[in-house]
């Protein structure tokens, strides 16, 4: 929208510094992932038979579930929403703008695109929400989490680095 209503691109910097904001986004999300993560895996000195060792060790079996959740806020969903709209859904946009033939029609494709966006991240965000709040998947999440977070704290280095040029960006 910058573009159209200034007829002035982003800098470079700022470009940069958008994609470098999405991978501290997603790297906050990936501690906060193993965060949660550590008191079903964790390491655990215990005796078998007389013997003492030491070994990852999980609570998965467990019937006791008490713990404390957070309420999650409208501001952090839109927050994160924002910062994935930057980096996700800016490269889109671009291409719609550029392929417009007037700003007016540029102008409402941005909006078209905006909103159908937001409706079909809501959509899938909901499904995928209610799949994962089901007992048996919510239970496989919770296992996979601490791979999860790993994964996703690599991918977020990855993306931070490869924002400011520091490694090859494929996409």
């Amino acid at each position: 929208l910058p573009v159209l209503l200034i007829d002035e691109y982003l800098p470079d910097v700022v470009e940069r510094l958008a994609e470098a904001a999405v991978a501290v986004v997603i790297a906050y999300l990936a501690v906060r992932l193993l965060l949660r993560s550590r008191d079903r895996l964790h390491v655990h000195a215990h005796e078998h038979d007389g013997v003492r060792h030491v070994h990852l060790h999980t609570h998965r079996h467990t019937e006791r579930h008490v713990h404390v959740h957070r309420i999650r806020s409208r501001r952090g969903a839109f927050g994160i929403g924002l910062m994935h709209g930057l980096g996700g859904s800016a490269g889109v946009g671009i291409l719609l703008v550029a392929s417009a033939p007037s700003d007016a029609t540029a102008v409402v494709a941005l909006v078209v695109l905006a909103v159908c966006t937001a409706v079909a991240m809501t959509l899938l965000s909901t499904g995928f929400g209610l799949t994962l709040a089901k007992g048996t998947t919510r239970v496989a999440v919770a296992d996979v989490g601490l791979i999860c977070g790993v994964a996703t704290l690599a991918f977020s280095v990855w993306y931070g680095a490869a924002a400011w040029g520091l490694v090859p960006y494929p996409f």
